[in-house]
């Protein structure tokens, strides 16, 4: 299970970051968190769009290191963010199609 968010400081545009932070189904594995500086002049929805990418690549990256794919059946990304997530919904992914 995965969170992600992205934000600005200072209003509808300005400087912006995102976070992901994702939670292993196994109990004994820790929660890994990440974030990305998104740039200085961006809106919320860049933002928001780039930490469900972070997400994304956090999920690739946990699948191809699990010991034990059995126990991971779905990775679960969660975003507040609904125009984020129609958008990466329409998106053609060529260099990774099966996302």
């Amino acid at each position: 299970m995965i969170f992600s968010v992205g934000s600005v400081c200072g209003g509808s545009v300005g400087c912006g970051a995102c976070a992901a932070v994702l939670f292993p189904v196994s109990q004994t594995d820790p929660v890994q968190i990440d974030t990305f500086a998104v740039g200085s002049r961006v809106s919320s929805f860049d933002c928001e769009i780039e930490g469900v990418i972070l997400g994304i690549k956090m999920g690739i990256k946990f699948l191809e290191t699990s010991q034990d794919l059995h126990t991971v059946p779905d990775v679960f990304i969660f975003s507040d963010c609904y125009a984020a997530i129609e958008n990466i919904a329409g998106m053609k992914f060529h260099t990774r199609p099966d996302i």
